[in-house]
């Protein structure tokens, strides 16, 4: 049925028989929905899908708001077909406007996909022409979709151009000329933020263009944000900084992730509103009751997170949910006594685990390679060794192997990696160790291996 599309399509351009039928229409409804389109193939296949666009733009628009639609699916989903891993980025600008009532308005794709040879861009708006015949095979289509697009995007007034680097990535530029309503008075993409003006926020956010189009957004709503750009950074600045009213953080990032970021935070400051950032939809507030205000799916809506923002500072303001019971509490480590050395080379981790065993009450040790480790082990009995498998001079399996043939009495080792293959397990199993839990740790599964481990009988 696409191909059939295509090819009336492309049919009625070069009869021209193609009208294009302006029509008033929201811009900001339209981009946004086309993104709704790939939103969860972009979950899927862990792909960053942003949107920015330039707040100078209305929000009502005369143009074909149809057609224009037709052109941003076809290029969106060429970046995500051709896209493995990486971010696909659509922006939206306002390039020009004449007498108050034309409006030339930008579109920029750009992917961090495959990329395209120099030689074959002069082909791609060409009828039935593909980079080359594998790409049918191997993507499917028909080679008609950007060769439509381009003719779309000149019945609208405008041009389109390409870029591309092989391996890098591929960048589209498109412009329409659009006219505004002058009978449309009211601007229906106005968000009044006048009630939390100049509250501070704290976005924590891996990707840096996410980082850039959050930041821009609430400075545009006059608030004070401040972005960082991993979970640690955000702990470090929290401790130094009591002022901050907001923390909107993402779910997914590298060494600790949203959850185990929030939990951490809420322990420390149970009043402080979290709105988490997340593709994977709203399934997470069910199962953690209490740490969210609010869950905002990606790519993020500037409507939904406005509301997002403001419900935060409602709720902050009236009466507070029913209080959830945080995992981390001091006494914890009264109920279930362990002497614990935790073995781990990277920085990041070091202060991920440390932080958690010393909100429950631990004073854990630390050594950075396995020689550190039978160093240590010579002069202080442990109970517990939280043991990194990969470190340097010697890793865990190697200092595991020599601890379990070399002492009389035996601490129990806890495998840490990053590895969750049955064939790692064996190996952490031979190499003598008790147990294993995987990289990023979990809380919920290392505080049940803290209590199973504190009343184990002593062998």
């Amino acid at each position: 049925l696409n191909i059939i599309n295509d090819i009336l399509d492309f049919s009625k351009i070069e009869a021209g028989k193609m009208d294009i039928d302006p029509h008033d229409f929201n811009l900001y409804n339209c981009v946004e929905e086309v993104l709704d389109v790939f939103a969860t193939k972009a979950a899927q296949l862990d792909l960053e899908l942003m949107c920015k666009i330039d707040h100078r733009l209305p929000a009502q628009m005369v143009a074909d708001s149809m057609r224009l639609r037709q052109v941003l699916i076809n290029l969106v989903g060429n970046a995500m077909k051709f896209t493995q891993k990486g971010e696909v980025f659509l922006g939206v600008s306002l390039l020009d406007q004449q007498n108050g009532q034309d409006v030339e308005v930008g579109f920029e794709i750009r992917d961090t996909g495959i990329g395209i040879p120099s030689e074959k861009l002069s082909k791609l708006f060409g009828a039935f022409s593909q980079v080359d015949s594998s790409t049918t095979r191997k993507y499917g289509g028909t080679g008609l979709g950007l060769a439509i697009s381009e003719r779309l995007v000149r019945l609208m007034g405008g041009h389109i151009t390409v870029s591309s680097q092989l391996g890098t990535g591929t960048i589209f530029k498109f412009s329409i000329r659009c006219k505004l309503n002058p009978q449309e008075k009211q601007d229906l993409n106005a968000i009044n933020m006048a009630a939390v003006k100049n509250r501070k926020i704290l976005v924590v956010e891996d990707n840096t263009v996410n980082r850039e189009i959050l930041e821009l957004q609430l400075k545009h709503w006059k608030l004070q944000p401040v972005v960082v750009p991993s979970a640690i950074q955000a702990m470090q600045y929290l401790e130094k900084d009591k002022s901050v009213d907001l923390l909107i953080s993402d779910l997914q990032m590298p060494k600790m992730d949203g959850i185990q970021l929030s939990t951490l935070v809420k322990h420390a400051n149970p009043q402080l509103p979290i709105i988490l950032l997340s593709s994977l939809g709203n399934d997470i507030k069910k199962k953690h009751p209490g740490l969210f205000t609010d869950i905002v799916c990606k790519p993020v809506k500037q409507k939904h997170l406005s509301q997002s923002i403001l419900r935060a500072f409602q709720q902050q303001r009236g009466e507070p949910d029913q209080a959830p019971e945080f995992l981390l509490k001091k006494d914890f480590s009264m109920a279930h006594p362990l002497h614990i050395l935790v073995a781990e080379d990277n920085q990041m981790n070091q202060l991920l685990i440390l932080k958690i065993l010393e909100r429950l009450g631990y004073t854990p040790a630390l050594a950075t390679n396995g020689r550190e480790v039978v160093q240590m082990l010579d002069k202080d009995p442990y109970d517990l060794i939280l043991m990194d498998v990969q470190m340097p001079e010697m890793d865990g399996l190697e200092a595991t192997r020599y601890i379990r043939k070399n002492y009389a009495v035996q601490p129990v080792i806890i495998a840490m990696t990053a590895n969750a293959m049955v064939g790692d397990r064996e190996e952490c199993s031979r190499a003598g160790m008790d147990n294993y839990i995987s990289k990023p740790l979990k809380l919920e599964a290392l505080i049940t291996l803290l209590q199973e481990l504190a009343h184990r009988p002593k062998d």
